[in-house]
């Protein structure tokens, strides 16, 4: 499945998503200094969204540029924590997580560790 994230709680149950968590990390609406803006880009045959700093979509083929959806801190500062990504090849899908240990955990059971995206805020 997808994992698709956005700040609009609308937008979160529309298109055939279903609304399993809100309000699992925080993100920047606007850019300030030490912060990058965070791209959501998408791929329709894989039905796979990708978020990332890169407004190119990373160059990834397939992948559609889809939008901004705010703002994270290029590196950790108080009050935030790393955004990890990781790639799910079974079920081709982009996930992400704040928590260290699902990332262990999902990475133990033959994730791909992708890296850090950006720092985010647990709290606005």
């Amino acid at each position: 499945g997808d994992t698709f994230l956005t700040t609009d709680l609308g937008e979160s149950t529309c298109c055939g998503y279903s609304s399993v968590e809100t309000n699992h990390f925080y993100v920047l609406p606007g850019s300030v200094s030490g912060t990058s803006t965070l791209h959501r880009c998408y791929h329709s045959s894989a039905m796979d969204h990708l978020y990332t700093r890169s407004s190119t979509c990373e160059g990834a083929t397939g992948y559609v540029y889809e939008g901004p959806i705010g703002n994270v801190a290029n590196s950790q500062v108080c009050g935030t924590v790393p955004l990890h990504r990781l790639w799910i090849n079974s079920a081709t899908d982009h996930l992400y997580t704040v928590d260290s240990a699902e990332r262990d955990s999902l990475v133990a059971s033959g994730a791909s560790y992708e890296g850090v995206e950006g720092y985010v805020w647990l709290t606005p």
